[in-house]
């Protein structure tokens, strides 16, 4: 266990235990009594490779078992080094506790702040300024972790480090300092960090060589010394630094011009940004959130108003095809009603000059008979006594006086029946011409004046046969009763009856047919006045719809 084997440079059970990581092995082996700090080839001890690989457990187990922390493989490479090259933390905060130095050089000088500044590993950086490790130790070609961080580009961790009091205008040995190995990179960002960091130290320099060389007495007093120093070192200049505990509790160290919050507001400032980013990314989000509400809701009122305008106008529109159709209905209805009463009124005339008709022809006797004619209310007495068969038929006949027609006519019975056939057909021709008036007006009447026509044929016709039956016995008796001037007069007076007559219907239909035209004219103006009135109704009625669809566009707009 404790040798065999490492002569030809295999490892130890402990060594492939590490490997691995196996901690029950690991504390077997430690309380089975094997060596802790026996080197592989490479010269790696146990701790070693469990640092290399991370092991923490296996680490703190070595370490309190009494392995050697500071025991370098054959590059130079500590335990602490392999930690930092690796970023394993917690490791290297186990091997700092167990007496670790960080200040430990490899081959190469570089210390434990190098291989973490080479690698960018912020974490080990911390731990290790936490130790007290330097920052202004050189490797062997003069390089600090501040040249290695400028050359590779790790913004952070030379801003760590010029936190941390790093140097800017240390040169290595070929001359260079971090600012001209950052111009050689072409790193700009870094290459503007490193210059204001000197621009800041060159100012804070005069203001301590300012302080130190006091008032002038005291310059007096101490030139002769304070010359041959400057003698022996001319150029130099010293940096006081102050020891610190950070937020985390860890130990810092910062120079004593400088404020020992620094990093604090430095956090604070960045956590500070990212706040801001955060607030103003929350703010876009609800911004664009509320833009997509309230999108959506405007939308949805849109949609609502088009609908309520729909509905508004579908009620307009039936409200006025009801209106509408109201006013026609109660228009078709009164012109109905007003053609019912028109065609009764008509039909009662009708009928009452029909019943005039009929009633002039049965007022004429079966018997002949002779009428005389009433004389004119124009015609003087005297030629009424001297020549009754001079008077004229009929006088004028003015409107005004057609009313009292009756009483121009004055039918007398007279002796004498044989004439009442030589007057019927002259009777029946007079009758010719009112009948067709009447039939105009209503084919009823013409199938009236047709009845009419045939009755009196067929009565006269009847008379006739009468009269021929007892033509052969009362000849004599009829040609000696009936005298020649009762003919003339009788047909005179039928005649002027009929005139009379015709007059009168003729003006009746006349007035008739105006007092119509009088009646059809009052009706359609009534017509007219009450669609009027209901197209008036109907206006107001679509003005308060509108109204009140303005009122519900008001209270929408209103509302948002």
């Amino acid at each position: 266990i404790y040798k065999g084997g490492l002569e030809d440079g295999h490892q130890t059970a402990l060594h492939r235990a590490a490997v691995v990581g196996n901690r029950d092995a690991i504390s077997a082996l430690i309380h089975g009594g094997c060596a802790l700090d026996l080197q592989d080839k490479e010269g790696n001890t146990a701790l070693h490779e469990v640092s290399w690989h991370g092991f923490s457990s296996c680490v703190k187990l070595l370490v309190k078992a009494g392995a050697n922390v500071q025991v370098k493989n054959k590059a130079g490479n500590t335990p602490l080094h392999l930690a930092c090259q690796n970023g394993h933390s917690q490791t290297t905060r186990i091997l700092l506790q167990g007496g670790a130095l960080p200040a430990n050089k490899n081959n190469a000088g570089d210390t434990c702040l190098h291989i973490a500044a080479r690698y960018n590993h912020l974490a080990m950086i911390k731990i290790l300024l936490g130790s007290f490790c330097s920052v202004t130790e050189k490797n062997q070609i003069g390089d600090t972790a501040l040249h290695v961080a400028a050359a590779l580009n790790h913004k952070k961790t030379v801003n760590l480090l010029l936190e941390a009091g790093a140097d800017a205008n240390i040169r290595n040995n070929t001359g260079h300092t971090a600012l001209d190995k950052a111009q050689d990179n072409n790193n700009r960002d870094l290459a503007i960090l490193l210059a204001k960091s000197n621009q800041l130290e060159h100012v804070f320099r005069r203001e301590y060589h300012l302080h130190e060389r006091g008032s002038p007495s005291q310059r007096v007093i101490h030139s002769s010394s304070s010359s041959q120093e400057e003698e022996e070192t001319p150029g130099k200049a010293y940096q006081l630094y102050t020891l610190y505990r950070d937020k985390d509790g860890q130990i810092k160290q910062a120079p004593a011009n400088d404020c020992h919050c620094k990093p604090l507001i430095k956090t604070l400032e960045n956590k500070l940004k990212a706040t801001k980013m955060e607030m103003r990314s929350e703010m876009h989000t609800v911004q664009e959130e509320m833009n997509c509400r309230l999108g959506r809701i405007e939308q949805k009122n849109k949609h609502q108003i088009k609908v309520l305008e729909k509905l508004m106008q579908e009620r307009v529109s039936a409200e006025t095809m009801e209106c509408h159709y109201q006013i026609n209905q109660r228009a078709t209805l009164e012109r109905m009603e007003d053609e019912r009463k028109q065609v009764a009124a008509t039909n009662a005339v009708k009928n009452w000059c029909m019943s005039k008709i009929q009633d002039l022809e049965v007022r004429m006797p079966a018997e002949t008979q002779f009428y005389k004619p009433l004389r004119s209310p124009s015609v003087d007495h005297s030629l009424v006594d001297s020549d009754p068969e001079g008077l004229p038929l009929l006088s004028l006949i003015s409107e005004e006086s057609s009313s009292s027609l009756a009483t121009y006519v004055n039918v007398l019975p007279s002796p004498g029946a044989d004439d009442y056939h030589n007057l019927s057909a002259p009777s029946m021709v007079k009758h010719k011409p009112l009948s067709r008036k009447l039939v105009a007006a209503d084919p009823k009447w013409h199938r009236a004046e047709v009845q009419e026509v045939d009755a009196s044929k067929s009565r006269i016709k009847t008379h006739h046969a009468q009269i021929q039956q007892s033509n052969t016995m009362k000849t004599l008796e009829v040609f000696s009763q009936r005298p020649m001037e009762a003919t003339f007069t009788q047909e005179r007076a039928n005649l002027h009856a009929m005139e009379v007559t015709q007059r009168f219907f003729e003006t009746v239909s006349t007035q008739l047919e105006r007092w119509y035209e009088r009646k059809l004219q009052e009706e359609q103006k009534v017509a007219e006045q009450k669609a009027m009135q209901d197209r008036a109704s109907l206006l107001e009625k679509i003005n308060t719809l509108e109204e009140e669809l303005q009122k519900l566009r008001t209270n929408t707009n209103i509302n948002f």
